[in-house]
């Protein structure tokens, strides 16, 4: 929540999530993505913005990593941080167009394999 602002409502830590590390969820009860795409469509504009809760689980690997990270590597645990944001939403449905995380993906992808 520090680092990801008002792009999210809440960040929570999840009594549900097993496999994964993050689930977005939509926190507002009235307005559902897919009737903002609907009004969308219908007004040619972007209508209210979709509030989202993040849910983490503590227990996965890659939360546990990026908390070391954080501490080793502030600039590239904020680019994980913005790409676990993003497949969470995308996962979620709530990315329309996911092709502006290609080039972090690529960004990750090439820090980590000259690591190696």
């Amino acid at each position: 929540k520090e680092y990801l602002g008002d792009k999210v409502d809440k960040v929570t830590v999840s009594k549900r999530l097993v496999g994964s590390p993050v689930v977005a969820v939509n926190a507002d009860e009235f307005m559902t993505h897919s009737m903002k795409r609907i009004m969308k469509v219908m007004n040619k504009e972007d209508g209210p913005e979709i509030k989202v809760n993040l849910e983490i689980n503590p227990s996965h690997k890659l939360i546990k990593n990026l908390l070391s990270l954080k501490d080793n590597d502030g600039e590239l645990a904020k680019t994980v941080t913005d790409q676990i944001y993003d497949n969470a939403l995308l996962a979620a449905g709530f990315i329309e167009d996911p092709r502006n995380m290609v080039g972090r993906i690529y960004d990750i992808l090439e820090r980590v394999s000259s690591e190696t």
